[in-house]
């Protein structure tokens, strides 16, 4: 949880201007995710993970990695005791990958994500990351009902998706970095928990399309 902390830190604590080389910061998060990675085959955590919005008890976004297949939300009282590993709900609980980055969009922005609304997300994210942040060259997201589906094309993570695709139990469960900042972002608009999906990269590496479910509870 420290490196990906810190990973994150990277980019809040950087303006845009301030330009990084990507190997640099592909070289910080890596051996984070690779170390999740492996808690989660040794824990045969075989569920999609939920990044679960703020609620009383704990003030951060989380993401929970179930044991088995099945959708279970893990009690408030769970999450708000700081456990990693949860013996009721039979999983795990982590701050997630793209906790940094969901930070760093609310910074940019000046928002509370937890006071707009989808539409808001629409409107605004593409500007923020194609022209303000310049993450990606093209940003879209289109929601239909639970179901949201992002498609990001030429982002400077490119190499680092790569790496993360080697990660089964990331890329399946989790998702990279900016994949799993896009889930902070949903989970802590909706006030729900919303479910990563899946990925899908272009052969040629440079388009992602992710997709999520936003769970009502």
């Amino acid at each position: 949880c420290l490196g990906l902390t810190f990973w994150g830190a990277l980019f809040l604590f950087s303006r845009p201007m301030a330009y990084v080389n990507t190997k640099l910061l592909d070289s910080t998060a890596v051996p984070s995710l690779i170390a999740i990675d492996k808690i989660l085959s040794e824990e045969a955590c075989q569920g999609k993970g939920l990044h679960l919005a703020p609620k009383e008890g704990f003030k951060d976004v989380m993401v929970f990695i179930p044991a088995n297949n099945e959708v279970a939300i893990p009690s408030m009282d769970e999450i708000g005791g700081g456990k990693v590993f949860l013996e009721n709900s039979q999983g795990i609980c982590l701050l997630p990958p793209g906790y940094g980055l969901a930070k760093l969009f609310e910074k940019e922005l000046g928002v509370d994500f937890s006071k707009v609304d989808l539409d808001y997300l629409q409107k605004n994210l593409p500007k923020l990351l194609v022209e303000d942040l310049e993450v990606v060259e093209e940003f879209s997201m289109d929601v239909d009902g639970e179901s949201v589906e992002v498609r990001m094309v030429g982002a400077i993570y490119q190499d680092l998706c790569c790496e993360v695709r080697k990660l089964a139990n990331i890329c399946l469960r989790i998702g990279c970095p900016i994949c799993s900042a896009i889930a902070c972002v949903l989970a802590k608009t909706s006030g729900n928990p919303v479910v990563f999906e899946g990925d899908k990269l272009s052969t040629d590496g440079t388009e992602i399309q992710a997709r999520y479910r936003i769970i009502e509870d």
